[in-house]
């Protein structure tokens, strides 16, 4: 029992390569499924109340949260990575995306920052 224990759980923490042979994925829902008109709006209306606001925060936490997820995620995937935004702050990362959003506007949130 102990064996098929410890075996489900060395299982659980095996790397899961969850892409077609053309590397897309299916985004599911949520921040990521949010067109880029629809992300560009927020933060036009989030920047309005200045960046660190509480309006800001409360209008882009989703957005910063899907974010760091992704950078968790692949951070840990990706050899030789210890963090793929060494430099960059959640709040340039999200002006970042919204720049792509803004030239991009048939887009999504998620191909903002994993095109």
């Amino acid at each position: 029992m102990r064996f098929v224990a410890l075996a489900i759980f060395l299982f659980m923490l095996a790397p899961a390569f969850a892409s077609d042979t053309d590397g897309n994925y299916h985004v599911g829902g949520g921040a990521g499924a949010v067109t880029c008109p629809e992300f560009s709006d927020v933060m036009g209306v989030a920047r309005a109340g200045g960046i660190g606001s509480a309006q800001y925060v409360h209008r882009t936490e989703g957005y910063t949260m899907y974010v760091l997820g992704y950078q968790t995620g692949y951070n840990q995937q990706a050899a030789a990575t210890y963090n793929i935004f060494a430099n960059i702050s959640p709040d340039q990362a999200l002006a970042w995306i919204d720049n792509y959003c803004q030239a991009h506007p048939l887009s999504t949130f998620s191909r903002g920052y994993a095109p």
